[in-house]
Order: C-alpha cells, then sequence, then structure tokens
C-alpha cells in the first residue's frame, strides 16, 4: 500500500546556535533547516505582509520536493472576523503564490472568540478558494467547531480541521473534518516518554500529514531538554514509519547545550 506523504517542520527555520553542528553548514538558516527537515510553516505573515519576492526567494532556497504551509493574516481572522476581506485575499494571493508549486497549504487559524458562523466561514472559504486552490487546514479556538454537525459541515467543504496540542477545547488535539488532510500543530504542551500526538501521525491513511512541532531543530520557547527529545524521537520514527531515508540519528539530550527563549522567525 502507498503511504501517504507526511511532512515535519517547523514555524520558522532559524538556527540556534546550540544546534549549529547537528545541521549541515552553508548556506542559509532556511537553506541549512531544508536539508534536515521537508516543510516549514510561515507564521510570520500571520502578523505582517512579505513581498512576493521574498516568497520567491525562500521558494529558491528549498528543494524541490520541499513544500510550505502559510498562516492567513490576523487582519483577516482577527481583525475583520472573515467579512469583507476580499481586498486583502487580493494582496495575500498575489505575495504568496510566489511560492509556487512549493505551496502546500494554506492555515486558517480562528481567536476564541470566533463562534461557529457557516455563513460567515463559508463566504470566506470561497473566496478564498477562488484565488488559490490550495488545501485548507482550519484551526478553530472554540467549542462550537467540535460537534459531529460541524464536523460533517467542513468535510463537505473539503476543510481539514487542525490537530492541536494542548487541546483546547475538547476534542482539539485530534484532526476533523476533511479526512484528506491531516495537520498537527504541537504548540508545546508537557510531554510524557512513551506518549504524544505526534505517533497517531502514522495511523492515518489519508492523502497526506502535515505535523508542525517547536522541536525538532528550533525551539519557540524555553522548555525542558527531556521534552525536546522526546519529540525529536518522535518525528524521526514518524519518518521511518512513512519509509523517509532517516540518514542521521535523533538529537540526544547531551548534544542540546544550553536554550534560550526566543520567537522563531522566518529568515532566508
Amino acid at each position: 500500500m502507498i503511504q501517504p506523504p507526511l511532512r515535519i517542520g517547523t514555524a520558522g527555520w532559524n538556527v540556534p546556535s546550540s544546534y549549529a553542528a547537528e545541521i549541515p553548514a552553508g548556506g542559509s538558516h532556511l537553506e541549512r533547516y531544508a536539508r534536515r527537515l521537508n516543510a516549514a510553516e510561515i507564521n510570520s505573515s500571520f502578523h505582517r505582509p512579505h513581498q512576493r519576492k521574498t516568497y520567491e526567494r525562500w521558494a529558491r532556497s528549498t528543494p524541490a520536493d520541499f513544500r510550505f504551509s502559510v498562516k492567513i493574516p490576523k487582519a483577516m481572522t482577527h481583525e475583520r472576523g472573515l467579512i469583507d476581506c476580499g481586498a486583502l485575499l487580493d494582496r495575500f494571493a498575489a505575495e504568496v503564490t510566489g511560492l509556487g508549486d512549493k505551496l502546500a497549504i494554506l492555515l486558517v487559524q480562528l481567536p476564541p472568540k470566533f463562534v461557529r458562523d457557516e455563513l460567515v466561514a463559508d463566504r470566506f472559504l470561497n473566496d478564498l478558494r477562488a484565488r488559490l486552490d490550495v488545501p485548507v487546514a482550519l484551526e478553530p479556538r472554540n467549542a462550537s467547531w467540535f460537534t459531529p454537525d460541524a464536523d460533517r459541515w467542513l468535510a463537505e467543504r473539503r476543510i481539514a480541521r487542525v490537530a492541536a496540542d494542548p487541546a483546547k477545547p475538547d476534542g482539539a488535539g485530534e484532526p476533523g473534518g476533511w479526512r484528506g488532510l491531516a495537520y498537527y500543530r504541537q504548540h508545546g504542551a508537557p510531554l510524557a516518554k512513551g506518549h504524544t500526538h505526534l505517533a497517531d501521525a502514522h495511523r492515518d491513511q489519508r492523502h497526506g500529514a502535515a505535523v508542525n512541532v517547536d522541536r525538532i531543530c528550533g525551539h519557540r520557547s524555553d522548555r525542558d531538554a527531556e521534552q525536546g527529545e522526546v519529540v525529536d524521537r518522535v518525528g524521526h520514527r514518524l519518518l521511518q514509519l512513512h519509509g523517509w531515508d532517516v540518514s542521521r540519528p535523533p538529537l540526544s539530550s547531551g548534544d542540546r547545550g544550553q536554550r534560550r527563549p526566543g520567537q522563531l522567525q522566518d529568515h532566508a
């Protein structure tokens, strides 16, 4: 049986100095990162726009089989509540298509106060797809989106619901909606050895699985070495399960050195 593609990456691609020896030398942060992982989430697009030439440069900096997910700007999701976003969508589409065929997923994160409104969401998603023919992963954070009816509604529109960790509200830790895509966002809940939501990814017989974690090559916050080691090893095992040639072992806690907190940034 053909395994669905599996992609593992982080939000941003800075290479911390403590990891420099573990990542092949030469080139930009992104070029070095892309030699170890096969995907990245562009999260900075949520906060500010990027010029098309920036996306084009990022695309040129990565191998042919590398893919990006891009987070929809908060100007649409949080400030306008998905209403009257035509001009913003036009600008975003003109910019992000600079990634070419390396644009794999559009991530739409909704604020916790966004109660399910099918009319508003349907209009926005249709407008988005009219401009960009790219799979969509929705990350709602209001309990109204985690019902069987909401799940069916998303599936009918081929919208995948993100599996987020920590899972708030109940049910958010498992993927939902369209079963053609599983998108896992591991924000950094404490992990115990032998158990993590990431381990479920290999059981999803879908068109693909994308895993965004904060701890394989980069770190979004300062947490203990044991947690980082667990996720590194899970990511390594997931690659093996999906037939990837993993030529280097996962990092051990002894290789990590001291960590400093800091938001990952999208630097080419």
